[in-house]
């Protein structure tokens, strides 16, 4: 499949493992170089190839709560491969809350935190940069036939 997207930097939070790491080995097999973002630094056990076999991925620690944490990596990632083109907001936790009369408040705070608040801020580092380009994916889809 041909998105469009070949050569174009993508950032995917939550990339170590599962649907995560499925959306970068397929942003990758499109050609893409791909930031992961999770709370831990380590790449996933596969980084994501390109089709010619080479790894295009690199991971950076990030807790999507905090804002500077996120801040200073969408900074690495971009100087280590460029200007971020796509997001994929794809961190989030599944914590299984209990009736409401038996949820705490510090559980109810840490789903918002990271299912909200997260994306919000990761979203809020990388759009400025894309609205700059010119570009916020829809292009893509937009092509006008070959």
């Amino acid at each position: 499949m041909d998105l469009g997207i070949r050569g174009r930097v993508a950032l995917v939070t939550g990339g170590a493992r599962s649907l995560g790491q499925a959306d970068a080995s397929v942003l990758a097999a499109e050609g893409c170089r791909v930031a992961i973002f999770d709370l831990n630094a380590r790449a996933p056990r596969r980084r994501p190839r390109h089709r010619g076999g080479r790894r295009v991925a690199r991971g950076y620690g990030c807790d999507v709560r905090e804002s500077a944490q996120v801040a200073d990596a969408v900074a690495t990632a971009t100087r280590d491969l460029g200007p971020i083109d796509i997001c994929v907001n794809n961190a989030g936790i599944i914590f299984t809350m209990a009736q409401l009369k038996d949820t705490s408040d510090a559980d109810w705070e840490l789903n918002l935190a990271v299912n909200l608040t997260g994306s919000y801020h990761v979203t809020k580092a990388v759009f400025p940069g894309m609205r700059e380009r010119r570009w916020d994916g829809s292009s893509a889809w937009r092509r006008s036939p070959d």
